[in-house]
């Protein structure tokens, strides 16, 4: 994206869970509007902010870039992603 508000890794989640769970039409899914909704606010539980530009200023430098915040949003997808394939 790189228009500055929109954290990549954040949207990045957002899609892997739309590919993997959405059958049909994601806004007919309950189930993908509640997996969004957990990981969103697992995310800004974690980082305190959504907004990329907060993250630059708290996260980010020169040598490892937003590595951290890929690594966090790596995490907490990998985590409801084995959490939900386990349960099927």
């Amino acid at each position: 994206m790189g228009v500055g508000s929109v954290c990549e890794a954040l949207a990045g989640a957002l899609a892997v869970l739309g590919v993997m769970f959405v059958q049909d039409k994601a806004h007919e899914s309950t189930e993908i509007k509640e997996m969004a909704s957990e990981f969103f606010n697992r995310f800004v539980e974690k980082l305190t902010t959504e907004n990329r530009t907060t993250f630059k200023e708290m996260y980010r430098d020169d040598i490892t870039k937003c590595d951290l915040v890929v690594r966090y949003a790596n995490e907490i997808l990998e985590e409801m992603i084995n959490k939900r394939l386990t349960k099927k």
